[in-house]
């Protein structure tokens, strides 16, 4: 759900003094703003909102603060980074709830008598939401990376995902999407429209196959889903014993086909779509973010339906730009549950998913091809207790909320 309205900000105090002369007036523009909250269904109410205004070449800050009333006032001309905080209220199981909302400008020029901007919120935590709401499920662990056999070859079989249900009730499974992005966070690339900022794109879509109470999460229970559900220690003696996972995804592969998959006991994942027609296997530096969503369709409408169109502006060797038309499958932001953007530290990297979802980063490798990365998995940091559960922390900020190279916690 979105919402959006006007607002004029009003009360503007300085926060440090100024390095202009005194003497020469200054522009000043009257600034309004659009805001809006995705991916949240409830309806709500925007309280308690602040906006603070830092001019990057001088430091000279303002603040303007909202309670109840309308706002209104200006700032003068610059070039600023503007941060807004503020509360949601809404209503779960006829109880009044808040929940903290955070918005971000970056190197915003205010150059005009009058301007407009859009801030986007995000939450600063998890909303809470109703009892056995499936929004309650978080990634608490995804293993990419593999592990490395005795003569220290890659062995990428034994992947997976560990989702986690963060309530006191019984989370149904059934229809939840498990999402690979279309782009590579290290491969930066000049696109329009900008659709990583509107939605998810995706190149793997595999679903959780049941009825609605199929696939029951009990509270503070995990649900692995792996490659392949077997015991790979009978293969690699530094990997995984998998045989008890309660997913695997399977890959029918063509006929011709020199790379097969083997389809073991657990259950199969539905697949959905995906760009390989071989196996998919989850980027093993860590090169691509992952998400969690509710199927909210049909697999036929979806693949129908779903898809848009982008061209990819590319700088060619000699600096001329090349314009490259392509498309991808998306995911709405309001289906997905939960997010989190992978990638290699020390490398350049962008967010290939709305800040809505994750507006950071987390790693198993700190270089490309990183030798350390084996046996390493990304794995959400452990919060406070709520109603006999130990909560998982989640503010949609994956630098805060994940161990970055941690141990795989299914390793022995």
């Amino acid at each position: 759900m979105k919402k959006t309205f006007l607002f004029l900000l009003l009360t503007m105090s300085m926060l440090a003094v100024t390095s202009c002369r005194q003497d020469e007036p200054q522009k000043k523009s009257k600034v309004t703003f659009t805001t809006t909250l995705d991916n949240f269904e409830e309806e709500y109410q925007i309280t308690d909102l602040q906006v603070t205004f830092k001019e990057i070449n001088t430091g000279q800050s303002y603040e303007a603060t909202q309670k109840d009333g309308n706002l209104g006032g200006e700032v003068p001309y610059g070039l600023y980074d503007i941060d807004a905080k503020g509360t949601i209220k809404y209503m779960v199981n006829d109880k009044e709830l808040r929940t903290a909302i955070v918005a971000t400008r970056k190197n915003e020029a205010i150059n005009s008598a009058e301007c407009k901007l859009d801030l986007k919120f995000t939450f600063a935590e998890k909303p809470e939401l109703g009892d056995g709401d499936i929004r309650s499920l978080v990634i608490a662990e995804i293993f990419p990376s593999g592990t490395q056999t005795e003569n220290g070859d890659k062995y990428v079989g034994d992947q997976y995902f560990r989702i986690y249900n963060n309530s006191n009730k019984v989370v149904y499974a059934d229809g939840l999407l498990i999402l690979e992005s279309s782009f590579n966070t290290t491969l930066v690339q000049d696109i329009e429209p900008r659709i990583t900022e509107t939605c998810f794109p995706v190149q793997a879509v595999y679903m959780v196959p049941g009825s609605g109470k199929d696939v029951p999460v009990q509270p503070g229970g995990y649900l692995t889903i792996c490659d392949q559900a077997t015991d790979h220690t009978k293969i690699n003696r530094n990997s995984i014993d998998l045989s008890g996972a309660d997913f695997e995804w399977f890959d029918e592969t063509p006929a011709n086909s020199k790379v097969k998959d083997v389809d073991n006991p657990a259950k199969n994942l539905d697949k959905i779509y995906c760009y390989t027609r071989t196996i998919w296997a989850l980027h093993d530096r860590g090169g691509s973010s992952y998400a969690i969503a509710k199927m909210e369709t049909t697999k036929d409408d979806y693949l129908a339906k779903y898809k848009k169109k982008y061209v990819w502006k590319y700088k060619m060797p000699d600096g001329s730009v090349k314009n490259i038309d392509r498309d991808t499958y998306y995911i709405p932001t309001n289906w997905v549950i939960d997010g989190v953007n992978l990638s290699i530290l020390n490398v350049e990297k962008w967010l290939v998913m709305p800040t809505s979802l994750d507006r950071g980063f987390t790693y198993v490798s700190t270089i490309d091809r990183d030798p350390q990365r084996y046996g390493k998995s990304v794995v959400r940091k452990t919060g406070a207790m709520k109603k006999g559960v130990t909560q998982l922390v989640d503010t949609n900020n994956s630098t805060d909320d994940f161990i970055h190279q941690s141990k795989a916690t299914l390793l022995k």
